[in-house]
């Protein structure tokens, strides 16, 4: 929507010491993030269709799954992958890199230490030159 000539003419620049709004805002108005945490961690009750029965969820928890699989089913694969990465961490990806016959052993352990768990050294019998 434009904005008329009428509204700029109402349009007044603040005067240097001046407070348009010198209460603030009133008691018992929350603001936008306080709101967003109640209802999102508001439980509803539901059925899950995987378990076959009714389950305590947080608003929060079913909308972020339920906009994944409306994006996946409408075809937007990538939209549906980041909302459920975001919510629910990504899956570890494999890292592939060329080191020399000396370093290999090195640099497997290096990689163990820092990633643990989630990576597991495999050596390829390329060649390499």
């Amino acid at each position: 929507m434009p904005i008329t000539e009428k509204q700029l003419k109402n349009l007044h620049p603040i005067k240097k010491g001046e407070v348009r709004n010198p209460k603030g805002r009133g008691k018992g108005h929350l603001n936008i993030k306080t709101i967003a945490k109640k209802v999102l961690n508001k439980e509803i009750s539901m059925d899950d269709p995987l378990l076959n029965k009714k389950v305590k969820r947080s608003l929060a928890e079913h909308g972020i799954t339920a906009a994944a699989v409306r994006w996946i089913k409408e075809g937007d694969n990538a939209a549906g992958k980041e909302v459920l990465d975001r919510a629910y961490g990504r899956a570890a990806m494999p890292v592939e890199m060329t080191v020399d016959k000396e370093g290999i052993t090195e640099t497997a352990k290096k990689l163990t230490q820092i990633f643990g768990d989630l990576f597991e050294p495999t050596v390829s019998k390329k060649d390499t030159k």
